[in-house]
């Protein structure tokens, strides 16, 4: 009998990543159609301005990349810990969100005025029936 269930339950996990796969999929599909028509074709490599003159605070930069990582890590974790990732998500937000109102090269009212909030919603309201 519990082998049965030692069974079962890797099916189920098995089930659970490649739906959480395909969201990832979804999401990635969902936003390329919304943004392909700012998206170019080809790009003039000489225009391009070097990273040095583009980063303003490499600490934020830095703290970016971490963020992401504990994104991705929530957002597959989520559902293994039986929690909500728009929590997960919310607590990692919040703190990144902190740290770069102590940056002076970041105007956060701008950033979060200029975010396309209409489809992120409607984005997260779409993976959350599905």
């Amino acid at each position: 009998m519990l082998l049965h269930g030692r069974i079962n339950h890797r099916i189920e996990k098995a089930v659970i990543m490649k739906l959480l796969v395909n969201k990832t999929r979804l999401n990635r599909l969902a936003t390329h159609d919304y943004f392909r028509k700012s998206i170019r074709g080809t790009y003039d490599l000489s225009k391009l301005i070097e990273s040095k003159e583009t980063i303003k605070d490499l600490k934020i930069f830095h703290l970016s990349r971490y963020v992401l990582v504990l994104l991705h890590i929530g957002y597959f974790t989520s559902e293994f810990i039986h929690t909500p990732f728009f929590i997960v998500a919310g607590v990692i937000e919040i703190f990144f969100i902190l740290m770069v109102l102590r940056s002076e090269a970041v105007d956060t009212k701008t950033v979060m005025k200029g975010a396309p909030w209409n489809f992120l919603l409607g984005l997260y309201i779409s993976l959350l029936l599905s």
